[in-house]
């Protein structure tokens, strides 16, 4: 078997509080191959949050490794983590995260602009085409705001791949979305996966167990393996 996406050894994370430690998460230990849908499913406050924190080095690690496609990321500083984030990481919150005064093509801009991987022209060319993927291309200079929910995860996802990152991360993005939006943006990450992109995704939703590649289970910060019948 080729060497693991993303493979994450011994790891924990504690938060300090008025109240004492808090180990958020307890000696986590997986891995990911590349070109495939990975879902960790647990409920709220399990530590789900937090591993997407982790993995996407939003935050650090209290002790353990993380390496994402042979990179150490718990290596890097701030500094080079951001960078590396920006040209290897798409990320999906369930709140969208657009900003509410851009429209839906400068918001797609805008980690094209961090990176400054492309020039003005080609960066629009290439927004547009993205766009297009998620069939949002007539919303493209609009605000967020005058969108549907189900438009703006759209959006988000669509920015997501603004700078074509191998790995997708998605913080529960359809929790917010009713069944049949839900069942859309499902569809668009399998149709990314397809397309040869790593999805990693954590959710409460059970019933996308038998949909996806891999499966974990993680309770009250710690993680168990599954496998979708």
């Amino acid at each position: 078997m080729s060497q693991p996406f993303i493979q994450v050894k011994d790891l924990n994370k504690v938060y300090k509080t008025p109240a004492g430690d808090f180990p958020a998460l307890k000696n986590i230990n997986f891995e990911v191959q590349a070109g495939g849908f990975t879902l960790v499913v647990g409920k709220s406050g399990a530590g789900k949050s937090t591993l997407i924190n982790m993995v996407t080095g939003v935050d650090s690690a209290t002790s353990g490794e993380i390496w994402i496609d042979g990179q150490a990321i718990h290596t890097l500083s701030e500094n080079e983590m951001a960078l590396w984030r920006g040209m290897n990481v798409g990320v999906i919150y369930q709140s969208f995260q657009l900003l509410p005064k851009l429209t839906i093509m400068d918001n797609i801009l805008i980690p094209m602009d961090f990176c400054d991987l492309y020039k003005p022209v080609k960066s629009q060319e290439w927004a547009m085409s993205i766009l297009d993927k998620v069939e949002l291309a007539d919303q493209a200079h609009k605000l967020p705001s005058t969108l549907s929910g189900g438009q703006q995860q759209r959006a988000a996802i669509a920015r997501a791949l603004a700078n074509d990152p191998p790995l997708i991360v998605a913080d529960e993005p359809t929790g917010n979305l009713d069944t049949n939006t839900a069942e859309v943006i499902f569809e668009l990450f399998r149709k990314l996966v397809d397309e040869g992109k790593t999805i990693f995704m954590v959710t409460h939703d059970e019933s996308l167990i038998q949909r996806s590649d891999h499966v974990y289970h993680i309770y009250d910060g710690e993680l168990a393996v599954a496998e979708p019948a």
